[in-house]
């Protein structure tokens, strides 16, 4: 099973050309959600999502500062194989003019994959200019284990509103984890996440286990292959930290963490 979404993102850039550029795709990142910080790693885990942004170029509009877009997702296994092959068309208004607009493409992995190579190829169409550019883009699917996959963050509780590692000082940041790869060999589930903050000097200055999750209905943890855990952090002060997540499975001893940098401004 593979989940796929893409999307555009009304243009922030304040800086015109008069001239026709050809239209193409640039700045192609890996990333962790559409604003959060971009992703150096090309290795995924099952139920993880991958996610890649870029910057369409050369962009042409209707008389009503209208985009046309068709934007094609193909999921290829490593011999070439189409697992996926699925096309949209968008329509975008570029309110603050310029010929650039983001783009977002993502796919989430099922948990019936085999580990292995895979090929994302992104085929972008300007209807309105009739052109057309694509980026072919390799990664890794890797056997399961006890990991925290689809690292979120929200401006809200609902997670209607997405964000990066940054903020304004009197914000809340909230967050959702995915975590896979925990024991149910003893028919529980045992899981505590402790969330730390660390100052520019790696100093700790913060840090609570948040949440827990616990199941010993022997019927519903076999059930359960992936939790999320979600909570937040109120963004007190200024300054440059840390976020670092501390997963602990109980039940089987095991532990895994990943971290973010946090940017906290004044508004």
């Amino acid at each position: 099973m593979m989940i796929l979404r893409s999307f555009l993102v009304i243009s922030t850039f304040l800086v015109c050309s008069t001239a026709q550029a050809k239209f193409s795709l640039d700045n192609v990142k890996a990333c962790f959600g559409a604003f959060g910080p971009e992703r150096e790693s090309h290795e995924y885990y099952p139920m993880d999502e991958v996610c890649y942004r870029y910057t369409m170029k050369g962009v042409k509009t209707d008389k009503k500062k209208l985009t046309d877009i068709e934007i094609r997702i193909q999921v290829k296994d490593a011999g070439g194989k189409v697992l996926v092959d699925n096309a949209s068309t968008t329509k975008a208004v570029v309110a603050l003019g310029g010929n650039s607009i983001p783009g977002l493409a993502t796919i989430t992995l099922g948990n019936k994959l085999e580990a292995g190579k895979y090929h994302l190829v992104i085929k972008v169409t300007d209807k309105i200019a009739g052109e057309s550019d694509s980026f072919d883009q390799e990664f890794s699917l890797l056997a399961p284990t006890f990991t925290s996959v689809q690292q979120r963050f929200f401006l809200d509780a609902k997670g209607e509103a997405p964000t990066g590692t940054s903020g304004i000082v009197g914000q809340k940041l909230f967050y959702r984890l995915g975590m896979i790869g925990m024991d149910r060999s003893k028919d529980k589930i045992d899981l505590t996440l402790e969330v730390e903050a660390l100052d520019e000097e790696g100093k700790q200055v913060y840090s609570n286990t948040m949440v827990e999750f616990k199941k010993d209905v022997a019927e519903e943890v076999k059930k359960i292959s992936f939790i999320h855990f979600d909570g937040f952090l109120v963004l007190n002060r200024t300054g440059a930290f840390m976020l670092r997540f501390k997963f602990t499975d109980v039940a089987g001893n095991q532990k895994s963490e990943i971290e973010f940098p946090l940017d906290v401004r004044e508004p």
